[in-house]
């Protein structure tokens, strides 16, 4: 069973609401007790009974057992560690197994407004962590050692779940723990090295809302402005650049689009999209500032209003304000690879693995990816190509601001309150976790065919992790996690 993605009958999850009342709290946290407590006596009529309604049609016991007992058998009891909760919907337990008691193993509730179980099972870990009181860790030594063993023991397997990429960890700003595993040319046996170039992707929305922070420092544009301000046919009214930062304007998946409409012979860029867009005019997913939904149709857009604000390319305006002011020497937007036929010199190519051929690909010769050709010259929400040795310069900035106003910062790094009062879990560029009895996490995933990326800041420890790879690494969130409860433990 492959517990990292089994989550069964997620029926659906429902808008995240900021605060539960303690009542409800409790009431979800015996649900979760009764549910492990079915596991462990591998009572499957148990586990099902908090099921929703007509769920429990589908939620056999007879499913569940299927399901459940070879886990059972592989792992043993789970104790319950910690219990954590985004929302009154979602729920994740930490678990403690029996037979693999130093496993970080979580199962993930879905939880209807009454408290019954919409959907259950085992999942990613969700990046939430106790609150550390460990300092700066004196002994890396030690440190280096017992993520050595770490990768080595769980990371270091046969294709295609071995790792092959860069690990950068930092304390104050400073590495403590570098590693440099594989090839970025699998052909030509390139060794990884300090400044090889990987594609970011999604973490390059980071970059993306920093030059926008830039242009408000400047006083070129406001987080209020309207598209119209920008694209005056823009046929989506009331949409303004915070609600494309903090992915709440409601926008179509471009994506989508050029996959329905597009001529795939061409390649497609920020200007394409937006004329897709206007001339199209697909349905809104929802009213601006009524819902969050991850939008990397908004983070193109930026891109383009960066563009049209600066009159420089999007790549330009990152050079001349991000990038040399930072020393970021490595770094750039790389969207001419296929588009332009240039290569990135020290870039590692990113690799998919073919289960026929049983071998790692380019993904540009397998029509499943056929995006990664057609979309090449797109930017904004994603291009961004950057090294180790650059992520610590950008890790620092991260830390202390000195390209943007420190208040800006705040607004990046915090919830985005929605219309209704709640608040989501992104800020502008960032994912957010912690806060209360948590630590405080903000954070971006990348994933594009052949890369893999994550890029973690512990902002009030001053602690960091980078995880770049090139070979599609899928127990990435996995790894990122161990590194991460190790750096905080101080082992």
């Amino acid at each position: 069973m492959n517990w990292t993605s089994s989550l069964i009958l997620l029926l659906f999850l429902i808008s995240i609401e900021a605060n539960a009342q303690h009542s409800d709290t409790d009431l979800r946290k015996k649900v979760v007790h009764d549910v492990m407590d079915g596991y462990n006596n591998q009572d499957f009529k148990a586990m099902q009974k908090p099921w929703i309604g007509l769920a429990k049609l589908a939620v056999t016991p007879k499913k569940l057992r299927a399901e459940f007992e070879p886990f059972f058998k592989k792992f043993g009891l789970a104790a319950i560690d910690t219990i954590t909760y985004s929302s009154k919907y979602e729920y994740v337990a930490q678990l403690k197994m029996e037979k693999r008691p130093k496993e970080r193993i979580y199962f993930q509730f879905i939880f209807s407004d009454k408290g019954k179980i919409e959907g259950f099972g085992f999942t990613h870990p969700p990046l939430i962590y106790r609150k550390s009181q460990v300092g700066k860790i004196a002994d890396s030594s030690g440190f280096n050692r017992n993520l050595d063993s770490l990768i080595a023991q769980k990371y270091l397997k046969k294709a295609p779940n071995s790792l092959n990429g860069s690990i950068l960890v930092l304390d104050q700003g400073v590495p403590i723990f570098k590693k440099h595993i594989g090839f970025s040319n699998f052909e030509h046996k390139t060794p990884i090295n300090d400044s090889t170039r990987f594609e970011l992707a999604s973490c390059s929305k980071q970059f993306t809302a920093w030059a926008i922070l830039i242009l408000v420092r400047q006083a070129k544009l406001t987080l209020t402005d309207s598209l119209q301000t920008f694209f005056p046919d823009f046929p989506y009214h009331k949409i303004t650049v915070e609600h494309l930062l903090t992915h709440t304007s409601g926008l179509p998946d471009y994506e989508l689009l050029l996959a329905k409409k597009w001529d795939k012979s061409r390649f497609a860029t920020n200007s394409d999209v937006l004329k897709l867009l206007t001339q199209q005019n697909p349905k809104v997913l929802f009213q601006p500032n009524e819902q969050f939904q991850y939008s990397n149709t908004g983070y193109v857009l930026l891109a383009s209003i960066i563009e049209k604000v600066s009159g420089v390319s999007f790549g330009e305006f990152l050079q001349k304000e991000v990038f040399t002011p930072l020393k970021m020497n490595d770094s750039r937007v790389w969207n001419t690879r296929r588009a332009g036929k240039e290569m990135l010199e020290n870039g590692a190519l990113g690799y998919v693995f073919d289960s026929e051929k049983k071998r790692y690909i380019l993904p540009d010769s397998n029509p499943i990816y056929q995006q990664v050709i057609y979309q090449d010259a797109i930017t904004g929400d994603g291009t961004v190509n950057s090294s180790c040795r650059d992520l610590i310069l950008w890790e620092k900035e991260c830390l202390h601001p000195t390209l943007i106003r420190r208040e800006e910062f705040e607004k990046a790094t915090s919830p985005y309150q929605l219309k209704n009062g709640t608040k989501t879990n992104y800020g502008f560029g960032f994912f957010l976790s912690g806060g209360g009895h948590s630590e405080r996490l903000f954070y971006h995933t990348g994933g594009w065919p052949g890369y893999l990326c994550i890029i973690m800041n512990f902002p009030n420890l001053k602690k960091q992790v980078v995880i770049l790879t090139n070979n599609s690494f899928d127990p990435i969130l996995k790894l990122a996690d161990d590194i991460a409860a190790r750096l905080l433990e101080g082992t």
